[in-house]
């Protein structure tokens, strides 16, 4: 069971782009997101950047609420990489900010947030999708 004080919602991004398109999504989820949100930011491995870049996106609103993954995997579709990056994001999320994330939310890196108060919504729903958007199907049975 989590702790009661437990209650900060944190926002995982999974990227590859070039550093402004990182930028502008950090500045975005930034901009629309509660103060107490924390990003984990894990960049592909197969993607160079320089140091100054990998600094400018911790920094990023002010600094104090990005964290970037130390460990960068090869991403790509179809292989479960995906996930697992997602997966170092969180737990890096939880060595920078121990017991702070009850709720974790998965990033496109080609989206953008349009309006505030989304941690809201999946705080009070228990996940990042509403009750009308999941469609339950029974398991598959293999014979």
């Amino acid at each position: 069971a989590l702790p009661a004080a437990r209650g900060g919602v944190c926002l995982s991004i999974v990227s590859y782009e070039r550093a402004e398109w990182i930028r502008a999504l950090l500045t975005n989820a930034l901009a629309l997101a509660e103060p107490s949100t924390r990003i984990g930011l894990h960049l592909n491995a197969r993607s160079p950047f320089a140091a100054s870049e990998l600094a400018s996106f911790e920094a990023a609103g002010g600094g104090g609420r990005v964290t970037l993954s130390p460990v960068r995997v090869t991403v790509e579709r179809s292989r479960g990489s995906i996930l697992y990056a997602h997966l170092l994001n969180f737990r890096q999320l939880e060595a920078a900010w121990p017991l702070h994330c009850s709720h974790g939310v998965l990033q496109a890196s080609n989206s953008m947030w349009v309006r505030p108060g989304w941690e809201a919504a999946v705080r009070t729903a228990g996940f990042s999708l509403g009750q009308d958007a999941v469609r339950w199907a029974p398991p598959l049975e293999v014979a």
